[in-house]
């Protein structure tokens, strides 16, 4: 079943987690591209965003998420915890510096 949140006139759909990345409070709106809303989720295994896929001419969204999961042993890649289809990705949150 998936989970579904509204946040700033924004909807938030995360597929099935498992109990270690379900939220523990609301998830927040973090960002938004031309295509795709991140999502900061705090979880019991700490913060971690949720990539919503969305449309934009041109995207690719199977293709780029293929390119990630064979860059994963990158250490400037984000650490791809569960892809979800054509819904989205979900990484670790990563404090820039």
């Amino acid at each position: 079943m998936r989970q579904t949140h509204s946040n700033s006139k924004r909807v938030l759909q995360l597929p099935d987690l498992p109990a270690d990345y379900r939220p523990l409070k609301e998830p927040k709106f973090f960002a938004e591209g031309t295509g795709n809303s991140h999502w900061l989720i705090t979880s019991p295994v700490g913060k971690l965003v949720w990539r919503q896929f969305g449309q934009a001419p041109g995207v690719d969204h199977q293709r780029e998420t293929k390119l990630l999961t064979c860059l994963q042993n990158k250490a400037w890649v984000p650490r791809l915890l569960l892809v979800a289809g054509d819904l989205g990705v979900l990484m670790r949150l990563a404090e820039g510096e």
